[in-house]
C-alpha cells in the first residue's frame, strides 16, 4: 500500500511529461533540424504516428493485463482522443516553436546583406568618396567624341563581365566562409 501512493504522488508528474512536455521538447528538437518547408509533413506523419501509437501501444497493456474485463464504450474513445489530441497538439507546437534549419539560399542572402551593410558602413564613416564631393570638385573638359552603337554594346557587356566576376569572387568568399563555419 506504501508503494502505491507513492506512485500516486508521480501520477500528476508523469501524465503532463509524458502526455504533453516530451512530445513538446521532441517536436522542438525535430523541428530544428528541417527546414521551414517541411514543419507541416513533419507533424503530419511524425507527430501522428507517435500520438497514435502511444495510444495503440497504451490500448494493448490495457488488454493484455485487463483481458477479456476491457470493454470499450463511449469513455475510452473519449479519453483516447484526448490524449491523441494533447500529444499531437503538444508536438505541433513544439515544431512551430523550433526556428528551423536555413537554407543555403536563406543564409547566402545574409551574408551579401552583411557585406552590403559593411560596405554603407564603410563608406558612411568617410572613407569613400562620397557624391557631394564629386560634385564639388571642378569639372573636366573632355573632348565629346560620337560614339557607335557598336562600342556602346561593348560597354555593357564589359559592364557585365566585370559584375560577374565580382559576384563570382563575392560568391567564392561566403562559400570559403561557410566551409570554416562548418
Amino acid at each position: 500500500m506504501a508503494l502505491g501512493l507513492v506512485f500516486l504522488l508521480f501520477l500528476p508528474i508523469g501524465i503532463p511529461i509524458s502526455l504533453i512536455i516530451i512530445p513538446f521538447l521532441a517536436g522542438r528538437a525535430g523541428g530544428k533540424e528541417l527546414t521551414h518547408d517541411w514543419h507541416s509533413t513533419f507533424i503530419i506523419t511524425v507527430g501522428g504516428i507517435c500520438s497514435l501509437g502511444f495510444v495503440f501501444i497504451f490500448y494493448l497493456l490495457l488488454s493484455v493485463s485487463l483481458g477479456p474485463s476491457l470493454k470499450i464504450g463511449i469513455a475510452e474513445p473519449t479519453i483516447f482522443g484526448i490524449i491523441v489530441s494533447l500529444i499531437w497538439g503538444s508536438f505541433l507546437i513544439g515544431v512551430k516553436n523550433s526556428e528551423g534549419k536555413k537554407t543555403d539560399i536563406q543564409m547566402n542572402t545574409e551574408e551579401w546583406n552583411k557585406i552590403e551593410q559593411d560596405e554603407v558602413e564603410y563608406q558612411e564613416k568617410g572613407f569613400a568618396v562620397t557624391k557631394e564631393e564629386m560634385n564639388n570638385k571642378k569639372p573636366v573638359k573632355t573632348r565629346s567624341v560620337k560614339s557607335s552603337p557598336k562600342r556602346d554594346i561593348k560597354d555593357r557587356l564589359a559592364d557585365m563581365k566585370k559584375d560577374y566576376k565580382y559576384n563570382k569572387r563575392k560568391t567564392a568568399r561566403i562559400r570559403a566562409e561557410n566551409k570554416k563555419r562548418q
